[in-house]
């Protein structure tokens, strides 16, 4: 079990209030053996567990190839494998994926809650893989403060974006565990501005993902669109 020392350091490393002891239809944060959880303290409610190693990233991680849409949208092929810089790393499974095929995957959250997931998801993955330590890295704040400087230590080929819609925007439906934290924490209301800073960062190629049936951001055609059965990745390539 973790203790309450290990449970302060998480919410001082990410600016959070550490709430236990009491029910709430708030959502917060606890440890359940290693594992850090987000859910509603002492209910039966929905919870939230970064995994890397079981269940839909396990088995990404076990039959993962470059065939995947995510791999293909970034430009994975032969041997290349494109350093990533991703602004909306949410809950992190399509920067696990690519990194896993090789890829170098430095990204962004500003959510502290999910931020404190990941890194958790990511430290217990790192116990059992090496390689999550070399390729993956996380960063705490918004992205229009670290982006730059990322950007001028990594030299990103792709610049990646998966932004949250805000409640009454979405389009398609949304796996659960992105409608809870929507439900939660809120969208991603300046997911606009995000494919500016973006675009400005001087990547040959820049990567959104988006529901199938959602209008592009800022209503920008992108120079090439894959589309799935349920979301899209629109392609912006510089010039």
């Amino acid at each position: 079990m973790v203790g309450d020392e290990a449970a302060a350091e998480v919410a001082r490393r990410f600016g959070l209030p550490w709430r236990r002891e009491l029910a709430s239809p708030a959502p917060a944060l606890w440890f359940d053996g290693a594992r850090l959880v987000l859910g509603v303290w002492g209910g039966r409610g929905p919870r939230l567990v970064v995994d890397f190693l079981s269940g839909r990233a396990g088995y990404r991680l076990r039959h993962g190839d470059a065939g995947q849409a995510v791999a293909r949208a970034v430009g994975v092929r032969g041997g290349q494998r494109p350093r990533v810089l991703d602004l909306t790393m949410g809950l992190g499974g399509d920067a696990f994926a690519l990194a896993a095929l090789g890829c170098v995957v430095w990204g962004v959250e500003r959510r502290g809650e999910v931020a404190a997931l990941l890194d958790n998801g990511l430290g217990r993955a790192g116990a059992e893989l090496p390689w999550v330590g070399e390729r993956l890295r996380l960063c705490h704040g918004e992205a229009v403060q670290w982006a730059p400087r990322l950007a001028a230590a990594l030299s990103p080929e792709v610049i990646y974006l998966d932004p949250m819609y805000p409640e009454g925007r979405r389009r398609g439906a949304p796996r659960k565990e992105m409608a809870l934290l929507r439900d939660w924490l809120g969208g991603d209301e300046d997911a606009d501005d995000l494919l500016g800073l973006a675009l400005s960062l001087g990547a040959r190629r820049v990567v959104v993902k988006r529901p199938r049936r959602a209008p592009p951001l800022v209503g920008r055609e992108p120079d090439v669109c894959r589309e799935g059965r349920s979301t899209r990745f629109d392609i912006y390539l510089r010039r």
